[in-house]
């Protein structure tokens, strides 16, 4: 094995320990998130339930806020890519298992979305979902927007609701709602 071979490896184990480490501060956050205010939580605390030391907290990031912000843009990127590969769908019973997938994942993460949204973080925005649909001109625009956000106040009642109906159920209500709600308002092929 070469030298430039073993310090791949070598890199490679770093950026996956890194990766461990990012992990392990994330839910450690959402963990006190879950017992006290943001502005009560402090770095200690964090490395400490994190199981990681200081220096790892400041070579992964900046502040608590840079933390919470990844938290967030994680759960956010996987809620967008199960909205984005339901704009791609071809099919309406392809677009139900898209919109149930993200369900699922909403569902795989509810305790830490819950904690985030009862300290007050808003984790998507009309404006990240609308960037899923197409828009031409300004209608398609604000019916995109008009969409996404119906979409996320339907995402974010099922989460603080408790999550009575399954994936399943939202997912085909979801679709039909928004074929429904769009009928009309999005040109042919954008909803």
């Amino acid at each position: 094995m070469t030298e430039q071979e073993r310090m791949n490896i070598l890199r490679m184990s770093n950026e996956e320990a890194n990766q461990i480490t990012r992990e392990c501060m994330k839910k450690a956050l959402v963990r006190l998130l879950g017992k006290k205010e943001l502005n009560r939580i402090s770095i200690t605390e964090i490395v400490t339930v994190a199981g990681v030391s200081r220096t790892a907290f400041y070579r992964n990031y900046a502040t608590i806020e840079a933390l919470l912000e990844d938290v967030t843009f994680t759960i956010r990127d996987l809620v967008m890519e199960r909205i984005r590969k339901w704009r791609e769908a071809g099919t309406q019973e392809e677009r139900i298992q898209e919109i149930t997938d993200c369900f699922h994942a909403i569902r795989e993460n509810s305790a830490e979305l819950c904690q985030l949204l009862t300290s007050g973080r808003q984790l998507l925005h009309p404006e990240d979902l609308r960037i899923c649909f197409a828009c031409e001109d300004i209608r398609t625009l604000y019916a995109s927007v008009a969409l996404a956000s119906a979409l996320l106040g339907i995402m974010t009642r099922w989460l603080l609701s408790g999550m009575q109906e399954t994936p399943e159920e939202m997912g085909a209500l979801c679709c039909q709602l928004l074929s429904e709600t769009s009928a009309g308002a999005l040109p042919e092929g954008t909803a």
